[in-house]
């Protein structure tokens, strides 16, 4: 039997999580709502792989992250930080833990979030789905990834 493929609205969760994230009173730090927001994010990356216009268009604003990071401290003030492997995939007799701080993730994923609400609005949707699948592949993907446990491991 196939798994059943629901096609959600990508553009309308990317703006739903920033919105919900930096601009929705969000009732006593809830982590649950995070949770839901970054499932999302992760599984509409499949409906945007193999997107491009090839149009050279002009580059975003630079990130503001003080003004970010400030909401963010508002939205989730009990983020805090978690131990990882730093190269999880490497050999086991060379594993060395790190701490990371999850604000600093949600910090850059709301930041690449942002980037592409700016590109769905000032250059087109294919450019929006070509960065924002490029960026869940190579840079904010494992920052979400690395949350996602974090956070799950605190809700249980």
């Amino acid at each position: 039997m196939a798994a059943l493929s629901l096609n959600p609205n990508v553009k309308t969760v990317i703006y739903n999580f920033v919105s919900v994230v930096m601009e929705q009173e969000i009732k006593h730090d809830d982590i649950g709502v995070l949770i839901e927001l970054l499932d999302e994010l992760a599984y509409i990356v499949r409906f945007t792989k193999d997107h491009s216009d090839d149009i050279d268009y002009p580059d975003p604003p630079k990130p503001d992250y003080p003004a970010i990071g400030k909401v963010l401290d508002k939205q989730f003030p009990s983020l805090g930080s978690y131990n990882m492997v730093f190269d999880i995939s490497g050999p086991e007799e060379e594993a060395e833990l790190g701490m990371y701080s999850s604000s600093m993730n949600l910090m850059d994923i709301v930041a690449s979030m942002q980037e592409i609400v700016w590109r769905f609005e000032n250059t087109s949707d294919e450019d929006a789905f070509w960065y924002f699948h490029w960026g869940y592949m190579s840079t904010w993907g494992r920052d979400l990834r690395f949350l996602q446990l974090y956070l799950h491991d605190r809700w249980w």
